[in-house]
């Protein structure tokens, strides 16, 4: 087993008010031999995104939207004692004092849960799966509201198919033109397959296969896998592909 020390950027989930504390590992940003310099540029970078309020001002983030009072006096006597500024005086937390440390910055995003980065470990000699998408060339991936993009990968089927969940829903087209012979080579087990998912549906009236969006994604690839054009394709990964994504 060959390791590598892995920084991978994390969303914050949003609710159409604030960013919360969960999320998910995004792209890649970086990966070292040792733990020591991975560590190291762990902390600059939580460091300087907490200084620049992660995206542009930290009053938009779970802990300080809605700030108690029992934490921003906690942050605040941690403040004081170690650069002699407090972190706000109003209530309201836009920024990070600028008197404080690395480590005392890297301390707030611990105590606050705004890492914008993680340290990951990974195998370099494991094989990961992404989803290529046929139409559109490219890795299956989702865009924030902001235009940030995830492209989804892991080192099992069933950790991509958790991760890509109602995504590869929203790729997949809602409708296939064409009778079953048409469209599968194997056309019985084609219409086996619909009769037993709800989500998915022949009308022969017209000639189409009717998709719904919700479909779980292990029905979507297993019906994928009896068209003669598929939608798209399982492809394995090397270490150095899938920390490209």
């Amino acid at each position: 087993m060959a390791i590598q020390y892995v920084i991978r950027s994390f969303e914050f989930a949003y609710n159409d008010e604030y960013y919360q504390t969960d999320g998910n590992l995004s792209y890649v940003k970086a990966s070292y031999d040792t733990r020591e310099e991975a560590e190291a540029a762990l902390k600059k970078l939580n460091a300087e995104a907490l200084r620049g309020g992660i995206e542009s001002d930290l009053g938009n983030y779970e802990p300080f939207y809605e700030a108690s009072g029992e934490l921003i006096e906690e942050l605040n006597e941690f403040c004081l004692a170690r650069c002699g500024e407090p972190l706000t005086t109003s209530g309201y937390v836009e920024s990070i004092p600028e008197g404080l440390s690395d480590d005392d910055v890297c301390e707030i995003a611990k105590r606050t849960g705004l890492e914008a980065y993680r340290l990951v470990t990974m195998d370099t000699a494991q094989t990961y799966y992404a989803i290529w998408m046929m139409q559109d060339r490219s890795y299956l991936s989702d865009y924030d509201e902001y235009g940030m993009v995830t492209k989804f990968h892991d080192e099992s089927m069933d950790g991509l198919l958790n991760k890509v969940d109602y995504v590869l829903g929203k790729k997949f087209p809602q409708t296939l033109f064409g009778r079953l012979e048409e469209l599968s080579d194997s056309p019985q087990l084609l219409q086996s397959l619909i009769n037993q998912n709800v989500g998915i549906a022949y009308h022969d009236s017209t000639a189409q296969i009717s998709i719904n969006s919700g479909s779980e994604p292990k029905h979507l690839l297993a019906l994928n896998a009896l068209l003669k054009n598929p939608v798209c394709e399982i492809r394995e990964l090397t270490f150095e592909q899938a920390s490209k994504l």
